[in-house]
Order: structure tokens, then sequence, then C-alpha cells
């Protein structure tokens, strides 16, 4: 297991990584929340282990615990934890490059509240886009 990488919106850690495939555990904090992002070599699958995230994109729901949720490749995808309790989700990321800097932001877009503040750069209250 490898160590504890710090986000603005909680943390994550890589549970397991092969040459196209990565497993995640992500903990959302309260009142935190993904950006407006998708990613264009791989999909990812979701499973919620406990808490609760509200989804924004592609479609407005709440994902709870035990409930698994489909991200497809080139698809934009947002959640943002609105509640008490961190959220912990178990993230299969898989496709022909599992890393980082495979992400684009949409910085503030639709659903995104002020007070969310965005993974990585800190920034709030801005639109525009960041190719990382």
């Amino acid at each position: 297991m490898s160590k504890k990488v710090e986000r603005l919106w909680g943390w994550y850690t890589v549970l397991r990584a092969g040459p196209h495939f990565k497993v995640k555990e992500l903990t959302i904090l309260p009142g935190k929340g993904i950006s407006l992002q998708r990613h264009f070599h791989r999909g990812e699958h979701w499973f919620i282990s406990s808490g609760k995230c509200d989804l924004e994109y592609p479609s407005v729901d709440t994902l709870k615990e035990h409930d698994t949720f489909h991200v497809k490749r080139g698809e934009m995808h947002q959640l943002i934890n609105r509640y008490e309790e961190p959220c912990k989700i178990i993230e299969i990321q898989y496709g022909t490059k599992v890393i980082e800097e495979d992400i684009e932001k949409i910085l503030n877009g639709p659903g995104s509240p002020e007070s969310v503040i965005h993974e990585d750069k800190g920034i709030s209250g801005t639109t525009g886009r960041l190719r990382l």
C-alpha cells in the first residue's frame, strides 16, 4: 500500500496498481468535493464504502454506502460531500494510461458550489479550464 496523498478535498491512497489499472481509496471530507473533470485515457468505477456524496455529473444523484457508479472514458464527472461524515470511495481506474496527469478540470462548472475548493491548485471563485 502506498502513502497517503493529501488533497484539498481530502486524501487518497493507492491500494494496488498495474500497467492498465489502479485501485485507490479516496476520502472526501465534509464540505469538500472533487472538481468537475474528465479523463481521456481511462474509465473509473466507484464503490462507496462509507458515507455519502452528491454526484453532480453526468447526472444528479446521491451515492451512499454500497452504491456503485461507472464513469466512462471522456465523461465529465464531479462529486461533492455535503454531509457531516467523510465519504470513502474505492475507485478502480482502468485504461491505456492510469496516471494522475490524465485529467482535464473544468473549474466552477454547473453544480459546483463556490465553497468547494478544487484539488491541486486551491482555486475557488474562478472559471476556466485547467489541463494537467
